[in-house]
């Protein structure tokens, strides 16, 4: 079994792939289009984390550095409102 370690390295740079890099971590795989598809669907996750948790980062710095108690309050908020679209009924 080949053991190696890749050392961490930018695989983006001012928002651009560094291709090197890439390519240097494929070299390294047994089945480099696998890994490059689990790569970029990582990639794209990250990015989609990125956008969701910005209004979390604007309730941060609206309140002067942000507290536990305050990200607390404004995920309570969202609960909250979340849970009044859900029409009146029982549910199983």
């Amino acid at each position: 079994m080949r053991v190696w370690c890749i050392p961490p390295v930018r695989l983006y740079r001012k928002g651009k792939l560094v291709d090197d890099i890439m390519s240097m971590i494929l070299l390294n795989c047994q089945v480099p289009r696998e890994r490059l598809n689990d790569l970029r669907a990582q990639m794209a996750a990250n990015r989609s984390a990125s956008s969701a948790f910005a209004p979390l980062q604007q309730v941060r710095q609206g309140t002067g550095g942000g507290s536990g108690e305050e990200l607390l309050d404004y995920a309570e908020r969202r609960m909250r409102a979340g849970i009044a679209t859900i029409p009146y009924g029982t549910y199983h």
